[in-house]
């Protein structure tokens, strides 16, 4: 999860600095395209094979519609990067464990304590992350009242 953040919030910094002068949805496309060769060559060099899928018309529809909506939001998102200040928009992010874990429960997954405790966290550091400190609401005040 870690290392997932760091590249997470490294990953939207470029975007912001690309997205000047790149499209979103371009961006997002190349971005897409370069992770799944990367995961390709993971997959393969750990024993995995393309021909072992039974490919069904239904498959790859529903292989397209997956692509679709895992490219239209982070192109939302790049979107929302290039304009918004990162530092309020990111805390967003900590809401894709949140779905994710409650998807998984609705589907089947069990509900343990260490998933529990995981969600209680994540709930607390999106608090912490949009609340903050009482010395920067003093400062704010202070500097209010100076004019």
């Amino acid at each position: 999860m870690l290392i997932y953040g760091l590249i997470a919030a490294l990953a939207t910094m470029l975007a912001k600095k690309i997205g000047s002068t790149l499209n979103s949805f371009v961006m997002t496309g190349w971005n897409l395209v370069i992770g799944s060769i990367v995961l390709l060559f993971i997959g393969i060099l750990m024993g995995g094979s393309l021909f072992a899928i039974n490919w069904t018309p239904l498959g790859i529809l529903l292989l397209i519609i997956l692509a679709a909506a895992s490219a239209i939001p982070f192109s939302l998102w790049y979107w929302c990067a290039q304009y918004a200040n990162l530092g309020e928009i990111t805390v967003y992010k900590f809401i894709m464990p949140i779905s994710g874990s409650i998807l998984a429960v609705a589907f089947g997954e069990r509900f343990t304590a260490p998933l529990a405790i995981g969600l209680v966290l994540v709930c607390i550091s999106i608090i912490m992350i949009n609340k903050p400190p009482k010395f920067i609401q003093k400062l704010n005040r202070n500097e209010k009242n100076a004019f």
